[in-house]
């Protein structure tokens, strides 16, 4: 049998990279390959961590950076910090990385899916465009490299450009799951790559065909912080970033909807605390938080629920999958297109499943 190690963000804390590495561990496995697993930015941690989704163990960081944004030395000791950080991670997991290669003796290295291909929007670089180029330049003698399904972001910094491109060009297939990142290959790196469905669409786990709809919302809200930090030049105040959520679950409430608040990342689910204490606080507003920390969990969930908002690309597919109606809170320039795409697309799970095998599955053939 052929050996494949799979390489993604599967043992975050976020869902939707969760269900990344189900589904492509799932694909592999059905075509009869030995599948192991690597978490793309933190390779050492070996299973997935139980993690605490409700403390907040950023928030004085937080606090302290945009307290300070416009001290120049602190923001030379910032960026002096991250570069220390990126060093220390090649250091850390470079050896690690290349053993785990030479005794797997694999045939493929997958990296994918995710919004793998990362920018920081500052000077400093990303942990990803490091982990990028250690992955890539380790593997591509020893096994057949490829990107599946990866996501793009739309600009870069000068290091984050050059350690991508080397880890591009190793690669002997890309795949990208949306026009928007083919795109920005093809003009920022002049590499070409094919367009997929979402990975996620493989997994079957979501099945509502069985199951009668509730007139149930769910609202997911996207972090503050991180939101303020992809929209750096349009800074909004918290009150103004509240204010189209408050109007849809009012507008969701009138609408007749049972409305619940959820979350797919650490980050969200902090900030749908806060924002359930002010839609009590200041609308008179009381709807709870579904409480779900685990893919099962939400999935569960979500088969009686008739509609899902949310900031997350993933937790927009999984509301599809669950025969849900959705609609999105634009984010960034992935999530328009993902919105573009798939949602004004209007194509079943179903066939972006098959459309997703039918691209991939000759590739891969044993």
């Amino acid at each position: 049998m052929k050996r494949i190690l799979v390489v993604n963000e599967g043992f975050s804390n976020n869902l939707g990279d969760q269900a990344i590495k189900k589904s492509l561990v799932q694909f592999f496995e059905d075509r009869n390959y030995l599948v192991d697993f690597s978490y793309y930015s933190n390779p050492k941690i070996q299973s997935l961590p139980k993690y605490d989704y409700f403390f907040n163990d950023t928030s004085s960081l937080i606090e302290l950076r945009l307290k300070l944004k416009s001290n120049p030395i602190f923001n030379f000791l910032l960026i002096l910090k991250n570069y220390l950080r990126f060093v220390k991670w090649y250091l850390k997991n470079r050896r690690f990385i290349k053993n785990l290669l030479v005794n797997g003796r694999y045939d493929y290295v997958v990296i994918g899916g995710g919004q793998l291909i990362n920018t920081t929007n500052r000077v400093s670089p990303s942990l990803f465009s490091i982990a990028a180029y250690t992955w890539s330049t380790l593997s591509c003698n020893r096994s057949k490299l490829v990107f599946l399904g990866v996501g793009v972001a739309g600009k870069f910094n000068v290091v984050e450009k050059k350690l991508y491109k080397i880890a591009l060009n190793k690669a002997s297939k890309i795949w990208v799951r949306d026009k928007f990142s083919n795109l920005v290959l093809s003009d920022t790196f002049n590499i070409q790559s094919e367009i997929i469905p979402d990975v996620v669409f493989y997994d079957e786990s979501l099945n509502s065909s069985k199951r009668v709809k509730q007139k149930i919302a769910l609202v997911g809200i996207y972090s503050f912080h991180e939101y303020n930090v992809k929209h750096k030049n349009q800074l909004l105040e918290l009150e103004d970033f509240y204010l189209p959520w408050v109007n849809k679950v009012k507008k969701l409430k009138s609408d007749g909807y049972i409305v619940e608040l959820f979350y797919t990342t650490k980050t969200d689910a902090i900030e749908t605390i806060t924002f359930q204490k002010v839609l009590y606080q200041k609308y008179d507003i009381d709807i709870k938080v579904l409480s779900a920390t685990s893919l099962n969990e939400l999935y569960l969930s979500l088969l009686d629920v008739d509609f899902v908002y949310s900031g997350r690309m993933h937790a927009l597919i999984f509301g599809l999958k669950a025969g849900c109606k959705v609609e999105a809170f634009i984010t960034s320039d992935k999530l328009q297109t993902f919105n573009d795409e798939y949602i004004i697309g209007n194509k079943s799970p179903f066939e972006y499943r098959e459309m997703l095998i039918n691209a991939i599955n000759d590739y891969f053939v044993i």
